[in-house]
C-alpha cells in the first residue's frame, strides 16, 4: 500500500466494560463459569468464584 492512515486518537484509548452481577446470577452460574475457567487454565478465575460465593 502506498498510503497508509496515521496515527489518530483512537490509537491512544483504552476501552474497558463494566459487568455487574448479582449473587444469585453467579451462584447460578457458578458451575459453568469454573468449568470453562478450568478448561482454559484460568485457575485464578475459578478460585475468585469460589471465593465470592464462600466455597
Amino acid at each position: 500500500a502506498r498510503f497508509a492512515a496515521g496515527l489518530s486518537a483512537n490509537h491512544f484509548l483504552r476501552s474497558g466494560s463494566v459487568i455487574a452481577l448479582s449473587e444469585a446470577d453467579l451462584a447460578e452460574m457458578a458451575d459453568d463459569i469454573q468449568l470453562l475457567a478450568e478448561t482454559e487454565g484460568l485457575t485464578a478465575h475459578r478460585r475468585s468464584v469460589e471465593t465470592r460465593l464462600g466455597r
